[in-house]
């Protein structure tokens, strides 16, 4: 999370959506504080004045799912369907979910939604327009985001009717407010 009250901004850092390269660009501004971790707006809710504008970016669920799973597995290339998919299998328990030290895979409703305000959203697939223009309407300029994190090695198809149900099943609040579409498949 950061905040910055010159400016008049926070902005919750949602894991896998662009995040470190936004954080770094946004940690450069004036007066802007730095809070470690993968805070709510919730976690500040009461900290933050209603004239701070909140805003966070969104990432289509499928893909920021297959993100983070690379991400926690970068060391061990190439990755099957098979570990995909037994891996989508054992994230579908209750107990996994429902603990905050899986962030990672928390809806990104649960992070982005505080009581009562809105909330400024940023896409992924449009993260350097949508920040750009929101800089602009807020009055400061940021330099080109740096792409950090990037996975260093392509896609692959991944992919089955199962996992791509039981991903659309666990985001189905966000893949409805955003309008995300599921993956193909090439089973």
């Amino acid at each position: 999370m950061i905040v910055n009250e010159q400016h008049g901004f926070a902005w919750a850092h949602v894991p896998k959506t662009g995040g470190t390269s936004v954080r770094r660009a946004l940690a450069e501004l004036p007066d802007s504080q730095v809070h470690k971790g993968h805070k709510s707006f919730k976690d500040f809710d009461e900290q933050l004045g209603r004239h701070i504008i909140r805003w966070a970016t969104v990432r289509n669920p499928w893909d920021r799912f297959y993100s983070g799973f690379r991400h926690m597995h970068r060391r061990r290339v190439p990755t099957t369907k098979d570990e995909f998919t037994q891996f989508v299998r054992d994230s579908a328990t209750p107990s996994h979910w429902k603990h905050r030290t899986y962030i990672l895979w928390s809806p990104e409703y649960w992070i982005s939604a505080p009581s009562g305000t809105e909330v400024h959203i940023l896409r992924f697939e449009s993260l350097q327009a949508d920040v750009d223009d929101l800089a602009k309407k807020m009055g400061f300029e940021l330099p080109p985001l740096e792409h950090r994190n990037r996975c260093p090695h392509g896609p692959i198809d991944v992919w089955t009717p199962e996992t791509i149900d039981a991903i659309g099943e666990r985001y189905r609040d966000d893949i409805e407010r955003y309008g995300y579409e599921p993956p193909a498949t090439g089973a």
